[in-house]
Formats: structure tokens, C-alpha cells, sequence
């Protein structure tokens, strides 16, 4: 019970920081076609843009980071997640989580029938 708790744990912070990454490039989109109609100020857009681009970096890491984990945490090997993850990015974070979501909630049911 315990590790399926820690399982779903990092399972859910490695799908905030990805929604969050994507979340943010959507507004950086907005926020540049906002810049083409002129409706916002360009400084304004600058500094949204930098603290944009820091969010989706920090949160790349941590997400780098909890698919790492928790490969390692259900005895695979997390350099290859994160490797293909990177190389087939953008899709391949996406991809990522969806397939460890199926490998942890695998887990969690033959954990939860005895296998």
C-alpha cells in the first residue's frame, strides 16, 4: 500500500509539471499573437515571456527528474525514459507519461491481486 501511495504520488507530480509546461507555451502563443495585433505593451510581453520560459524550464527538469524516479522505481531504467523522452520531444514527454501511467497502474493492480 505503501509504495503503490509513492507510486501515485510521483505519477501525479510528473503529470502537473508536464500540464504545466503546456499550459504555459499555450499563453506564450496568446501572448505573441498579442504582440502581432499590438494589443499589449512589448515590454510587458518581455518579462512574460522570460518568467514564462523559466517556468517550462524548471518544470522540464522536474518532470525529467519524477520519470527518472519512478523508472527506477519499477526496476527500469530511467537514463532511457529520459533519453528518448528528450530526443522525441515535443511529443515524447507526452508519450512518456502516458506509457509509465499504464506501467504504474499495471503495477498497482497485480500489486492489489496478490501477483
Amino acid at each position: 500500500m505503501k509504495r503503490e501511495s509513492a507510486l501515485l504520488k510521483k505519477l501525479k507530480f510528473l503529470k502537473i509539471s508536464l500540464v504545466v509546461s503546456w499550459i504555459c507555451y499555450g499563453i506564450m502563443v496568446i501572448l505573441g499573437v498579442s504582440e502581432d495585433s499590438g494589443l499589449i505593451n512589448y515590454e510587458i510581453l518581455t518579462v512574460a515571456a522570460i518568467v514564462l520560459w523559466l517556468i517550462i524550464f524548471i518544470m522540464g527538469i522536474l518532470f525529467i527528474f519524477s520519470l527518472g524516479g519512478l523508472a527506477g522505481d519499477l526496476n527500469r531504467s530511467g537514463i532511457v525514459w529520459i533519453g528518448l523522452s528528450i530526443i522525441t520531444a515535443p511529443i515524447g514527454p507526452i508519450v512518456a507519461f502516458s506509457m509509465m501511467r499504464n506501467i504504474v497502474n499495471t503495477e498497482i493492480h497485480n500489486t492489489q491481486m496478490g501477483g
